[in-house]
């Protein structure tokens, strides 16, 4: 995946089937509209530890589609079901971590900040991108 951009990136696996996450800006406008509460709002309550079930499963969901978009899944949207899927299967904690670390991501990108500066909260696997997988525990 590249990292052009307003864009928060990771992989979720979930018994050995990789789930893109992509938040960008229009991700991140879509998990406003389901939840009814801006990116300010849903960032003070990462930050608090307070973002509830409910929104966390709507910006997987939003970050979900937008992966799928962005490799060129082809099949059908994924649904808010799918993002309950895959959060009963991983955790909401571990989840949660990783989405604020991508909206995160998004949220703080700089056009004039030179690559490769910044981020330095975010874990990368060998290949670059954020994973979790549900076939070992988080680290």
């Amino acid at each position: 995946m590249t990292t052009k951009g307003a864009r928060g990136e990771a992989i979720l696996t979930v018994e050995d089937r990789e789930i893109p996450i992509l938040l960008t800006n229009r991700a991140l406008g879509v998990a406003e509209a389901a939840t009814g509460k801006s990116m300010s709002v849903l960032a003070v309550e990462i930050q608090h530890g307070t973002l509830g079930v409910a929104d966390t499963a709507h910006l997987l969901h939003a970050g979900m589609e937008y992966g799928r978009l962005d490799a060129g899944i082809r099949g059908k949207r994924i649904t808010l079901n799918d993002a309950y899927a895959v959060m009963d299967h991983l955790g909401w904690l571990p989840v949660a971590g990783v989405m604020a670390l991508a909206m995160t991501e998004c949220l703080t990108y700089d056009s004039e900040e030179p690559e490769g500066e910044g981020g330095d909260a975010e874990e990368k696997d060998e290949g670059g991108d954020r994973a979790l997988s549900g076939d070992r525990p988080p680290e």
